[in-house]
């Protein structure tokens, strides 16, 4: 939440993708700084079923199960920005994370990261996909 605070006019009308939702926080924060979108997902189906009643209380914003191994799970949408927070505990699952993230993140997006090397707020896209 401390990164959307500090980058909230980036998020402001942007479409969103939270990975990793855990209790969405992050997701609730970026309504809150005026996203017009907010997918908040989690592998757990147990959260996403408790991310939708806290969506019932925010317009734009709802809650779905992803799998990153499996690209049938993945959303039939694209985003402004893809934000994680502590999502990669092994290794062996960031080339996964990393598909998801290409398969959502539009064209024009940005990554929003914080932690070693990362910065603060969203980074425009780089490299290709």
């Amino acid at each position: 939440t401390c990164l959307v605070q500090r980058a909230a006019g980036a998020f402001a009308g942007r479409r969103v993708l939270e990975l990793g939702s855990g209790l969405g926080l992050g997701g609730v924060s970026c309504c809150g700084a005026g996203a017009s979108r907010v997918l908040m997902t989690d592998f757990d189906a147990d959260l996403a079923a408790a991310l939708e009643k806290t969506c019932e209380a925010y317009a734009g914003m709802s809650a779905a199960t992803i799998d990153w191994a499996d690209n049938a799970t993945y959303a039939d949408e694209t985003f402004d920005v893809v934000l994680g927070t502590d999502v990669a505990y092994e290794d062996a699952v960031v080339p996964a994370l990393l598909d998801v993230v290409d398969a959502h993140l539009a064209d024009d997006g940005a990554r929003a990261r914080r932690g070693k090397g990362g910065g603060d707020g969203p980074s425009e896209r780089t490299g290709s996909r």
